[in-house]
């Protein structure tokens, strides 16, 4: 399980060598319009229909696993 620790160099997840970070994911309303920003604005070349909402899709089951996974599912 993963620790809540804010601003701590010393908090430390020693299997995996990193500092244990705290902060908030966005909603899944907000992730999905990044999602659609991103897949109409960043990747070159421009996805056809299918492949933007393979690509949003992909994003919003991201984020709802990582609510899960941290604690915070709405």
């Amino acid at each position: 399980m993963i620790e809540n620790v804010e601003n701590s160099n010393e908090a430390q997840k020693p299997e995996l060598g990193i500092c244990v970070v705290s902060g908030s994911l966005p909603s899944l309303d907000d992730a999905t319009k990044v999602a659609v920003r991103i897949s109409e604005e960043a990747i070159t070349p421009p996805l056809d229909a299918k492949e933007q909402a393979l690509f949003i899709a992909g994003f919003q089951e991201c984020i709802k696993w990582l609510n899960v996974v941290f604690g915070n599912d709405r």
